[in-house]
């Protein structure tokens, strides 16, 4: 090997990448036809170099590579058909939620209005049978009654008196026994009648 082919082999990994001047590629050419040394150099480096780059080139099976995902991306944002969606959605919010409140008013609002209002009619009801017995109490208490005026709903509450019709109950569930002592004073009155008079028709001396 003499300084002629020491000077090949500095040079051959630019000769590989097709960076070596033409100018100096030329005199590599001919040094490589006329040196075996420096051909098996050659080879043996094209060699390698081949292998390195097959290794380091080819990506992992089933990743995809950095190169390509931002190809991919670049791509993806520069079709307009991929645009117009993102415009689409940004405009279909508002309209989503009035479909949504149409569909509402007409499959739900039909069956909660008449169990709204019956529950509205119940509490009503319960309202008015209380009513009374409400104004009874308040009306005997003065701090309840003080409470209330304020209210317009139960200014105009009743204030039936309950004693008479307490005292007309009492004197129906009371009047079988009235009549009964009644039936036996009278029964014992004429018992007591006749024995007198049958004593007295009855001799002295007997």
């Amino acid at each position: 090997m003499n300084a002629q082919c020491s000077k090949v082999q500095q040079i051959l990994v630019e000769f590989l990448y097709d960076e070596l001047p033409e100018d100096r590629a030329a005199p590599l050419r001919e040094h490589l036809s006329e040196c075996a040394a420096c051909r098996e150099e050659f080879e043996w480096s094209r060699r390698t170099l081949h292998t390195l780059d097959a290794v380091t080139r080819e990506p992992s099976r089933g990743i995809p590579t950095a190169g390509l995902l931002q190809r991919l991306n670049r791509e993806i944002d520069t079709r307009p058909e991929c645009r117009r969606p993102r415009q689409a959605a940004r405009f279909t919010q508002p309209s989503l939620a009035l479909a949504a409140a149409f569909l509402f008013g007409v499959f739900v609002a039909p069956f909660l209005y008449p169990w709204y209002s019956s529950r509205n009619a119940a509490s009503a009801g319960v309202r008015r049978d209380t009513r009374p017995i409400y104004g009874n109490v308040t009306g005997s208490n003065p701090f309840l009654r003080s409470r209330d005026e304020g209210d317009p709903s139960l200014q105009d509450r009743p204030q039936d008196d309950p004693m008479p019709a307490i005292k007309e109950e009492l004197e129906q569930l009371l009047e079988p026994a009235t009549l009964g002592r009644r039936a036996l004073g009278r029964s014992g009155g004429r018992g007591s009648n006749g024995a007198g008079s049958v004593m007295s028709s009855t001799p002295e001396g007997f």
